[in-house]
């Protein structure tokens, strides 16, 4: 069973209530995170045993990251939305 790397933008209510869920899945690992509250995203970052990234075009060049979950409000998700079609990334929003 392949393991998918993926990244999530946005550590707010919504990662909080995945956040199990994604912890505990055998096929997906989250690799980065990137969110404007960088207090809160390396405490996801500690749980999850990934890394923070601040700028969002880090992840959407980077190869190894398969997915992207953009858990971020409407007004944010449309550009982060396009980078990742740009960038060949499968995308997961809510």
């Amino acid at each position: 069973m392949k393991t998918h790397s993926i990244a999530l933008f946005g550590c707010g209510d919504f990662l909080r209530w995945q956040a199990d869920s994604l912890k505990n899945s055998k096929t997906v690992r989250v690799a980065a995170l990137s969110d404007p509250d960088q207090t809160r995203a390396q405490k996801y970052a500690n749980q999850f045993g990934c890394r923070v990234v601040a700028d969002p075009d880090a992840i959407f060049a980077d190869k190894s990251i398969d997915l992207v979950a953009l858990f971020v409000p409407p007004w944010v998700r449309k550009g982060l939305f396009l980078k990742a079609a740009a960038a060949g990334k499968h995308i997961i929003a809510t």
